[in-house]
Order: structure tokens, then C-alpha cells, then sequence
């Protein structure tokens, strides 16, 4: 029974991560609850043999908490990865003149000097005025699915952690902005 148990949760494991790769790749995460239902009506119908061979009543709620188990286990090994990585950069101050009334200033990356970040903030400015240094460390926030980057935040920039901003962007130049600061992976969308 436990081996029988074992090879089923295998399958619906497998199921479930056919279906968030599926979910990712294809870009359907607006249809995620049809997906899950879909999903467990798909479970059902792959261990219909092992549903024959118990008992209906016990058999159908274990595929139930099989695929629930497997649909966490998805989630929170392979969905919302969060990593942190540090890059040397340097500043520019381009003024104030934009339409949001704040200080526009450009990050540039030491070692990717074709990627860049702006971030509209007085308070980023009056930081690095005192710094004394020209090249500062920027420490960021990665979120990742199944290992491919979905986006990033600068959290740490220097010694400052807090700062309000109007606004962000990140950007690059150049027809060949590589290489590129942040991983490239070969099955990601």
C-alpha cells in the first residue's frame, strides 16, 4: 500500500509541475484556478487504478490531499525563489527636471556598464552626496520562477536601506546591451 501511495504521489507531483511549467512558460497565470481544477480532474483520472483497487470514499480524498501536497510543494520550491546578489555602481545626479519634481539619479553598473537603474529620490541624492566614494555597492532583491528572473528591486544602496522615491526604471544601451548583470537561462520565456 505505501509503495502504491508512493508511485501515485509521484505521478501527481509530476502532474502538478507539468502544470505550473505550463502556467509559467505560456504566461497563464490569470487562469490559475482553472488550471488547479483542471489539474485535479487530471489527477483523478491518472490513478483511476489505484482509485479502483481501494476504497472509492478513502482513495478519492487521498488523491485530493496528494495534489494539494504536491501544488504546495511546487510553490514553494520552484515559485517566488528570492536570492540577493551586490553590484558595484556608479552615480550620476541628472537634476530635478522631470515631472516628477525629484532628483533623477542613474546607477550605472561597474562591471555592465551598458545596464543601468534610475531612481527618482531626495533622499537617494542626499545620501550620496556625502558619500565619499564615486563607486558604492547596491545590493538587490531577485525573484525567481522555476530559476528564470521575473524582476528585481534595489534594496541596499551603500550603507542606506531606506529611502522614498516618485519613481524607477532600469535600462540599457547600445544595439548589444550584453553582457547582461543578470542571469540568462536558456528555457526561460
Amino acid at each position: 500500500m505505501a509503495k502504491n501511495i508512493t508511485v501515485e504521489l509521484l505521478k501527481i507531483f509530476l502532474l502538478v509541475l507539468l502544470l505550473h511549467l505550463a502556467m509559467f512558460y505560456f504566461r497563464l497565470g490569470w487562469f490559475i484556478v482553472v488550471i488547479w481544477l483542471g489539474g485535479f480532474l487530471m489527477a483523478l483520472f491518472i490513478t483511476k487504478g489505484y482509485r479502483a483497487a481501494e476504497r472509492k470514499t478513502f482513495a478519492t480524498p487521498v488523491v485530493f490531499l496528494m495534489y494539494v501536497f504536491s501544488i504546495f510543494v511546487v510553490w514553494n520550491v520552484f515559485i517566488d525563489q528570492k536570492s540577493s546578489r551586490t553590484f558595484l555602481m556608479t552615480w550620476v545626479d541628472k537634476g530635478s527636471t522631470n515631472q516628477y519634481r525629484q532628483p533623477e539619479i542613474v546607477l550605472r553598473f561597474v562591471d555592465y556598464p551598458n545596464h543601468s537603474i534610475g531612481i527618482f529620490s531626495s533622499d537617494l541624492k542626499g545620501y550620496l552626496r556625502s558619500y565619499s566614494k564615486s563607486e558604492l555597492p547596491v545590493g538587490f532583491e531577485i525573484r525567481s520562477d522555476f530559476w528564470c528572473m521575473r524582476g528585481y528591486n534595489a534594496k541596499r544602496i551603500g550603507d542606506l536601506e531606506n529611502w522614498t522615491s516618485a519613481w524607477g526604471y532600469s535600462g540599457s544601451e547600445g544595439a548589444d546591451a550584453s553582457p547582461n548583470p543578470w542571469p540568462e537561462r536558456w528555457w526561460c520565456p
